[in-house]
């Protein structure tokens, strides 16, 4: 979760700066991995774990989450989403669970 949240934020300020197909479909893919597959409802967050098919792996000592992370995914989510004109309230379940 932490190595993609931070490629989210350097993929929005590339794309920014250099809106092209190939950083704005990245930026897609980095935004459905933040904002679907490393958030865990059954957990309340996002969790760092998975195995190569991202495919969570739980148990005690990995059913952690980091509120810090999870508080700055959304707000990389909401400036990835403003970078490719997606409304960032497609997400507001997300947001609303991890507050």
């Amino acid at each position: 979760m932490n190595a993609h949240l931070h490629l989210m934020e350097s993929f929005t300020s590339y794309y920014r700066v250099n809106p092209n197909p190939v950083a704005r479909q990245r930026l897609i893919e980095l935004i459905l991995i933040q904002s679907n597959t490393t958030f865990r409802k059954r957990v309340g967050g996002c969790t760092d774990k998975y195995q190569s098919d991202w495919t969570p792996i739980t148990g005690a000592e990995y059913d952690r989450i980091s509120y810090g992370h999870d508080i700055e995914n959304i707000w990389l989510l909401i400036k990835a989403c403003d970078a490719i004109n997606l409304s960032h309230y497609l997400f507001l379940d997300l947001y609303q669970t991890i507050l």
